[in-house]
């Protein structure tokens, strides 16, 4: 029996020039950003950490 998957994320490598990111919002909490990196040829991300306090909102 197949499981049926969720896409979640479609990264294109070519649309992301070599040493820059892009920044999205997470699909579970919009609070929450990740960055998608490439470097070095290799596709990274990261998370991205709000240092401003929430007063701020």
């Amino acid at each position: 029996m197949s499981e049926k998957r969720k896409r979640v994320l479609t990264i294109e490598p070519d649309k992301i020039p070599e040493g820059t990111c892009m920044i999205k919002d997470s699909l579970i909490d919009k609070k929450q950003k990740y960055s998608i990196c490439k470097e070095d040829g290799k596709i990274k991300i990261f998370p991205v950490i709000n240092t401003e306090s929430e007063e701020n909102d």
